[in-house]
């Protein structure tokens, strides 16, 4: 019999539909047998979260609320001491039970991956071979989205690998399991110098477009990765046409058949859209300007942000006096429609230096775009502020937030947006201390535009630790694959840097 255990959810017990209330995956097994639930996968340890077919005698019978032959218990669902598939609750089963206290079970007790050996969700880190010694910040930003075309669906997540300085980075891909377990090895596209800025977008089909930039060269690059998470060769590392004045790194997303990528000329100051259809190709169209992008060769976070929406994309970019972001609807192959909207608007005072805020569609088909403010903000405080608005299309406001949160409020800088459903996950960088040292990752659920109560740690805080440049992705099932950039800052230099990770399972369920 498992032990009941505090639940260690680290959003839990948040007000109104609290995660800790989150729906289990009840099964009523029809099947002739099987007992403890856990089918290990070829990537060593993965297991499903189904549970079994109810013992070997009680086919048909599970969930009847009586303990009938070949049941090990029967209380008609999930319950505090019987799996919903009537075995015991035990921690380390391979099924999900949160009536007993499981924020996650991966099927194992092992420490050190996405799950406690008490069940409960933990910080693990992405990439165990990175540095420890130096900080490269931006470069080493991470990128994840969820891969429906396999089953299980699996999340990938693109980095920047280095070993000892920016001199020696890769580009790496790894996968993970639906309960935060990796799938083989990381997958290298490139090495080189100084090279960072990943981002990553697959498409319905399971194919995958990962780019990157040469910090060095201001070259920006891309390949495709096929479903079986194989390289294109024909499409490997291939140079982004008249990408030689890139500003920072590129950006992509998928509509869920191609690709449309984005980028800043830093010479002209402007929006660049190229698109690709399903099989990667660009012959569809070659580079289009969308439009100014002032403020693009400064921005310490991202140059813009793409994303797919409808049959088409929407795409921001910084207004020609720096304070304001703008919106321009594309079609699919990144042809301009109609004019552009604003999204947000800051005080004469301040600018708009991290627009790195994902803008997700919605099912309503809305969208809700973050992104962040530097400048004073009352009694001439210099800080950070992040501003979310919410669209049901093109110059249509609904549900606004606050364009500028109150000069009260904590630093709030680098957020990022998840949705499913009627549900968001929003999580950004908050200040303890000074704000180039001491941070902590925070997160907040909402659902239907309301929070969920307040913001929790997604990370433990500690004294000179900063946790930056989170992303995150959701799968059908609602969990949720958290990663960023974990710095060990200490007051002088080297500064050490980790690619960390959390697995939230079903957070964003209805």
């Amino acid at each position: 019999m498992k032990t009941t255990y505090a639940y260690l959810l680290g959003l839990a017990a948040l007000a109104g539909c609290s995660v800790v209330n989150a729906p289990d995956d009840a099964v009523v097994p029809t099947g002739n047998g099987g007992g403890g639930g856990a089918t290990t996968s070829s990537s060593g340890g993965s297991t499903t979260t189904d549970g079994g077919s109810g013992g070997t005698g009680g086919a048909g019978m599970c969930g009847n609320g009586t303990t009938d032959p070949g049941e090990d218990c029967d209380d008609a669902g999930p319950s505090a001491t019987c799996d919903a598939d009537c075995t015991v609750a035990e921690c380390g089963d391979g099924t999900l039970n949160l009536q007993a206290n499981e924020a996650c079970d991966d099927g194992n007790t092992d420490a050190g991956d996405a799950c406690s050996s008490s069940c409960a969700t933990t910080v693990f880190v992405i990439d165990p071979e990175g540095p420890d010694d130096s900080f490269t910040g931006i470069l080493m930003q991470p990128s994840v989205v969820v891969n429906t075309a396999v089953s299980p669906s699996e999340f990938w997540v693109a980095y920047i690998h280095r070993t000892t300085d920016v001199a020696d980075t890769e580009v790496r891909v790894l996968r993970f399991d639906e309960v935060g377990l990796p799938i083989g090895t990381p997958l290298v596209l490139a090495t080189g110098n100084n090279l960072g800025g990943v981002r990553l977008a697959i498409n319905d089909l399971g194919r995958a477009i990962v780019t990157w930039a040469d910090q060095t060269t201001t070259d920006g690059r891309y390949s495709i990765i096929e479903p079986d998470f194989t390289v294109n060769g024909t499409l490997d590392n291939v140079l982004i046409q008249g990408s030689s004045n890139l500003a920072l790194f590129p950006t992509v997303a998928s509509n869920g058949d191609g690709f449309c990528l984005q980028f800043t000329d830093n010479t002209n100051d402007e929006l660049i859209v190229r698109c690709f259809d399903a099989l990667g190709q660009s012959g569809a169209t070659q580079n289009q300007i969308v439009g100014p992008n002032a403020l693009g060769f400064v921005a310490l976070y991202g140059t813009s942000a793409i994303f797919g929406r409808n049959n088409g994309y929407i795409t921001l970019r910084y207004g020609t006096d720096g304070k304001e972001i703008l919106g321009q609807e594309l079609t699919s192959v990144g042809q301009v429609v109609g004019t552009a909207f604003t999204v947000a608007t800051g005080p004469s005072t301040s600018t708009f230096t991290s627009l790195i805020g994902n803008a997700v569609a919605a099912n309503d088909g809305s969208f809700v775009v973050a992104a962040s403010l530097s400048g004073p903000f009352g009694n001439g405080q210099n800080k950070f502020r992040a501003t979310r608005r919410r669209f049901t299309g093109p110059a249509n406001p609904v549900q606004p937030s606050p364009e500028l949160v109150t000069g009260s409020h904590t630093d709030e800088y680098a957020p990022w947006i998840t949705m499913l459903g009627n549900r968001m996950l929003y999580t950004y960088s908050a200040a303890v201390g000074n704000i180039s040292s001491e941070c902590i990752l925070r997160a907040q659920l909402f659902e239907q535009g309301a929070a969920m109560g307040a913001a929790q740690d997604v990370q433990v805080p500690g004294v000179e630790e900063c946790g930056v440049l989170a992303k995150h992705a959701a799968n059908q099932k609602g969990d949720v694959f958290i990663a960023w950039v974990h710095l060990d800052q200490e007051d002088a230099a080297p500064v050490g840097a980790t690619l960390r990770a959390r697995l939230y399972p079903r957070l964003l369920a209805p």
